[in-house]
């Protein structure tokens, strides 16, 4: 593989962000309204509002304060690990001391982050919303939606990632 190819595989690699946040939000959304029915709408409205005032570590701390959420915590800290792996490789322990860790001298990634997940909760209301639309009463039954009907419901859709 030329030093074209593999420039040409790292950028595809991060050309579809805005979908892939769509995809691990639905998965988050449709986890919490799952277990917290109606009041799953605003939790994720308070996790947006915490990540956006206290950023990545308070929002990982609040999923943390409460068990309904552990699925939400679990999806998003893997989607962080995933997108940025060289932050987290080699570091054990526990989740929060590795997301200090992980950006304490990288403020251009915690930044990153920050932007992704928020993507991520914007998407995960949208579609909790949708779940519960489309499954009034229903605590199980959570809808299959596709990613275009969260993108007309997404208020954080039209943001560009830089």
């Amino acid at each position: 593989m030329g030093i074209a190819d593999q420039v040409q595989v790292k950028a595809s690699s991060y050309s579809n962000l805005d979908l892939l946040c769509a995809k691990v939000g639905r998965e988050a959304g449709e986890a919490c309204a799952r277990k917290l029915e109606k009041k799953s709408i605003g939790r994720l409205s308070q996790l947006a509002l915490t990540l956006h005032k206290s950023g990545v570590y308070g929002m990982f701390l609040m999923l943390r304060q409460e068990e309904k959420l552990a699925e939400v915590d679990r999806i998003l800290f893997n989607f962080l690990k995933a997108r940025l792996p060289e932050r987290f490789t080699g570091r054990n322990g526990d989740e929060l001391d590795l997301i200090h860790d992980a950006f304490e001298d990288r403020l251009h990634e915690l930044i990153f982050a920050k932007e992704l997940l928020g993507h991520c909760l914007d998407y995960a209301h949208a579609h909790a919303k949708l779940a519960l639309k489309d499954n009034p009463g229903s605590s199980n039954g959570v809808a299959e939606s596709s990613l275009s009907s969260a993108a007309a419901h997404s208020p954080g859709v039209n943001r560009s990632l830089r």
